[in-house]
């Protein structure tokens, strides 16, 4: 298969590093696209660098796949899509400062608004770039993040927001808060919250071109709520929301982490291990250590807890983790174990390695935290999606 490298700081497999399958994010494509009807747009979310899977290689197979926009959190997220010639519609889900209504309008980018700050901002960035500043409106209607909220205001709102010159208000959308739980009370609560604001503007003769609520899970669980558009972001990358009912293997994650075995030593029983001697061996036993740590996104928090795969078996992480390496227990499988042996630290294409879901487990947290949490310094490698 071929693999490659996009803007890393090495090209080189010498340490720590992170492969990409971009066919099974082509895979996890097609699979949303049979999931919804054919007038429903996808808008693929790649926000904290494609939830750490690198923005600008994601944001071209999603275009490849046939998805019509995409979404970020920030401006600056925005700017290096806009930097690497992405032309596809982008929208910011997040805050953006006043002062980036320029940056905005310039580079074509939609805007979630809330409050009229903003939207004047870019109204004035418009007028003088002679150009249309779009903005998708963002109704709360119960994640109590941010949003205007559906009441007897709305109206008046929107009244000053459709009359800002050069100004196309295009979208409406919402944010299921619960749509990954059993109880399915609280998203019909919410959608019915964000259908009466739809009508409570249409009887005001607005008609915003795009409506949009579906999250990841939302996709799966709540097609009568897909509207116009669907937001996907932790699905697209292969991570299946709970009270998903799904094929396995129907959506395969994309990232496999790896690191090398760089030293290999005997230990006498008794000698401890690592910071704050956490780990004292209990018989004369085999370390290796690997070239991975917490300053590559492997948490310390998983010290003791980490087992990673080496040779085709599970082995202990042993001691603290460190910045940049831990220590591995290797007694049982030291004959089969050489200094510079490649070890999967979790994968999405090794059979019998941990997977971003059990790393998550184990710490109490969300499958797409443990990618996202990967950091720049992990060079990427990405296959080819043929």
């Amino acid at each position: 298969m071929q693999i490659e490298q996009y803007h890393t700081v090495s090209n080189k497999r010498d340490r720590c590093w992170a492969e990409i399958s971009l066919a099974n994010l082509a895979n996890n494509i097609a699979n949303i696209r049979a999931a919804i009807a054919p007038q429903v747009k996808i808008m693929g979310v790649i926000k904290g660098d494609a939830y750490g899977h690198g923005a600008v290689m994601t944001a071209r197979t999603m275009i490849d796949c046939g998805v019509e926009y995409l979404a970020v959190a920030t401006v600056d997220e925005a700017l290096e899509l806009r930097g690497n010639d992405i032309k596809t519609p982008i929208l910011v889900l997040g805050y953006t400062d006043v002062s980036r209504a320029m940056d905005i309008v310039a580079n074509d980018l939609t805007q979630t608004v809330y409050e009229l700050t903003l939207p004047e901002a870019m109204s004035l960035a418009a007028i003088k770039l002679n150009k249309t500043a779009k903005i998708h409106l963002k109704i709360e209607t119960g994640m109590e993040r941010i949003g205007i909220p559906a009441d007897e205001h709305l109206i008046e709102f929107a009244k000053k927001l459709y009359a800002l010159p050069n100004v196309d208000v295009e979208g409406i959308f919402t944010h299921f808060a619960t749509a990954d739980e059993a109880k399915s009370d609280f998203v019909k609560l919410q959608f019915e919250r964000f259908k009466k604001a739809t009508e409570v503007l249409a009887t005001a003769g607005y008609y915003p071109r795009y409506r949009h609520c579906c999250n990841s899970a939302a996709i799966l669980r709540y097609p009568e709520y897909h509207l116009d558009m669907v937001r996907a972001g932790g699905l697209v990358y292969g991570f299946v929301p709970d009270f998903c009912h799904v094929q396995p293997g129907q959506y395969k994650p994309l990232m496999s982490l790896y690191a090398k075995v760089v030293l290999i030593k005997k230990v006498a029983k008794g000698t401890s291990i690592g910071y704050n001697r956490r780990f004292t061996a209990s018989r004369d036993m085999w370390v290796a250590t690997i070239s991975v740590g917490y300053g590559d996104g492997i948490a310390r928090a998983l010290s003791e807890k980490l087992q990673v795969l080496l040779a085709g078996h599970r082995v202990r992480q042993v001691g603290n983790i460190c910045m940049d390496l831990c220590m591995i227990d290797i007694t049982d499988i030291v004959d089969q174990v050489k200094l510079g042996d490649q070890v999967t630290v979790f994968g999405a294409a090794a059979t019998n390695s941990m997977t971003a879901d059990e790393l998550a487990a184990l710490q109490g947290t969300i499958n797409y935290e443990i990618t996202i949490n990967i950091n720049k310094r992990v060079p990427r490698f990405y296959d080819s999606i043929c």
